[in-house]
């Protein structure tokens, strides 16, 4: 594939060892820049954000049902629909609508409201 490529072809490593060696190998003496995705910087804040919530006990994670929803705290992945809150224990913040893959929702079609007694 990489004899085929011209040469302002992007090559993106989107994992560690996902290129075999002689490719790489080909890739720069072609002059081929190869970019590989790098979540390190990510990893390191979601690291320090756990080591910062087990210090601060004020904010506390969880799930619960509330009027009928199911609501999950930040930093624990919920399922399809849950609603995302900052804080389980008391929560200030709506922040989303989880996809049940650790991501928001996008788009979210609202239906009747639900009736509460």
């Amino acid at each position: 594939m990489l004899i085929k490529l011209k040469k302002k072809s992007i090559l993106i490593d989107l994992g560690k060892g996902t290129f075999f060696e002689d490719a790489v190998m080909y890739a720069n003496d072609k002059n081929h820049k190869i970019y590989r995705v790098d979540i390190s910087i990510a990893l390191e804040g979601q690291i320090n954000k756990f080591l910062m919530l087990k210090k601060n006990k004020t904010i506390v994670l969880g799930k619960k049902k509330f009027l009928g929803e199911k609501l999950v705290s930040s930093g624990l992945l919920g399922n399809y629909g849950d609603i995302i809150i900052d804080d389980i224990k008391t929560p200030k913040r709506v922040l989303g609508v989880s996809d049940g893959k650790g991501d928001f929702l996008r788009k979210i079609k609202f239906t009747t409201a639900k009736k509460y007694k």
